[in-house]
């Protein structure tokens, strides 16, 4: 057991690991980018294999949270390992070390302590911050030492992205609802699975419904005027449109579509050419004939342009002697007049199907609905934090230089010998120029 925890903790603590899980999550985006995020109504061959591996919810797969967790350990234990070292640097009680090393050998008159102190004055001038030295005859200072804080930082944003990431995948919301104008709706259809439903914590009721047309018929501009409810009482009230969502209780509600469809139809009803009753009527409205108690007509759906023929709808008459379906439409004699012969060839366009009535679609009255996206985020604020903290991590990385000076002072017969040595993590020009800033300011 003991040796299975070595092995198990030398690979999460390996570089090569973390290579590795980088390369599995970019493979997962090039699924989640080629294979569609949406599971077809009808699986068979290869289409089962992908449904089984979970390709078509590949972000919300058992093998994504699982890289995405290995990666999450890997990157904490990496950093444990490597940090303590780090951070006796920082705190001065370990030797500085760098790329870059630069060494200056210089002789003065002057005694040890005098030149001591006057190297103690320089430096903090400069910028470093003194060492404790155990020898009398040594100085050490560091500049910069938040430098090798900053990857570790970079880390932490990480974490704390992945952590915000996660947790909007298991428990955030992407859904869409269409709501009519006047209609009030408290559930969402979930994105990417059909069917499923999800109740929302509050109500949403589409005042009214607006869209502006260019001259060439293109939408310019819609809008959805809306009232948020819980039970009876009004909660919130405001404008959704293009590019600028709605915030409601952690929801983002976006404007998404928008269409007209038919919401009322008015129907009249003849026997020969004598008209002998109207109705208006909306989907799954019944109306019984005129003197007929046991018959009874179901208008079972509305169309705007049925087969290209126009305004048309869908009639189900269920009396004693069986059920007639059948559709009826507004533009009935200009489709007679193109198609003769029609209604014989095709009974279910036969608006005379019922004998002896005939029904004629007078008119129909349509109203918007609004096509709304409705998300909610629960992960947004920490993986906006996690932003800054990785942006300041690596303005420390990039920005900060880590410097390290390192002097030893020896009594000679003409005075001090000092030897100086500076190090850095990089750009070792820069660190020349630090040494040679450093040494003038003595000499003055």
């Amino acid at each position: 057991m003991k040796k299975f925890n070595r092995l198990f903790l030398s690979l999460l603590t390996s570089v090569r690991f973390t290579v590795i899980l980088l390369s599995l999550i970019a493979i997962i985006g090039i699924v989640g980018t080629f294979v569609p995020q949406e599971e077809p109504p009808f699986l068979s061959g290869l289409s089962r294999v992908f449904s089984f591996l979970q390709f078509y919810d590949i972000f919300h797969s058992f093998f994504f949270y699982t890289v995405m967790g290995l990666l999450t350990l890997n990157l904490v234990f990496c950093s444990l390992q490597r940090f303590w070292p780090s951070w006796d640097r920082f705190r001065g009680r370990t030797a500085g070390k760098g790329k870059y090393t630069v060494k200056k050998f210089i002789t003065t008159t002057l005694p040890f302590e005098v030149i001591r102190e006057e190297m103690i004055s320089s430096l903090r001038k400069r910028g470093f911050r003194i060492i404790p030295s155990r020898a009398d005859g040594e100085l050490s200072a560091h500049k910069g030492q938040i430098s090798l804080l900053g990857v570790y930082i970079v880390h932490i944003g990480v974490v704390i992205l992945i952590l915000g990431a996660l947790i909007s995948s298991l428990w955030g919301i992407d859904g869409y609802v269409d709501i009519g104008e006047g209609e009030t709706v408290e559930t969402i259809t979930i994105k990417g699975k059909e069917g499923k439903v999800w109740r929302l914590p509050f109500q949403l009721h589409l005042d009214r419904f607006d869209v502006e047309f260019y001259e060439n018929g293109m939408p310019r501009q819609y809008k959805s005027y809306l009232s948020v409810l819980k039970g009876n009482s009004l909660i919130n009230r405001g404008t959704v449109l293009v590019n600028h969502p709605m915030k409601v209780d952690g929801f983002n509600l976006y404007q998404a579509s928008y269409a007209q469809k038919p919401d009322f139809a008015r129907i009249e009803i003849l026997t020969g050419k004598e008209k002998v009753g109207e109705v208006k009527a909306k989907e799954g409205d019944g109306f019984s004939l005129p003197g007929e108690t046991k018959t009874h007509v179901f208008l079972l759906r509305l169309e705007a342009n049925f087969m290209q023929m126009g305004p048309a709808a869908k009639l189900a008459v269920k009396a004693p002697g069986g059920e007639y379906v059948f559709w009826i439409f507004q533009n009935i004699e200009e489709i007679l007049a193109d198609n003769p012969g029609i209604l014989k060839q095709f009974k279910i366009l036969n608006p005379s199907l019922y004998r002896p009535y005939t029904f004629v679609l007078k008119d129909m009255e349509a109203r918007y609905f609004s096509g709304l996206q409705v998300r909610s985020d629960p992960g947004a604020p920490l993986v906006g934090i996690a932003a800054i903290i990785i942006t300041l991590g690596l303005v420390i990385v990039y920005f900060i230089t880590y410097r390290y000076i390192y002097v030893q002072f020896q009594p000679s017969s003409t005075g001090t010998d000092i030897f100086i040595t500076i190090t850095g993590l990089r750009n070792e020009k820069r660190i020349e120029n630090e040494l040679t800033r450093l040494l003038r300011g003595i000499q003055a």
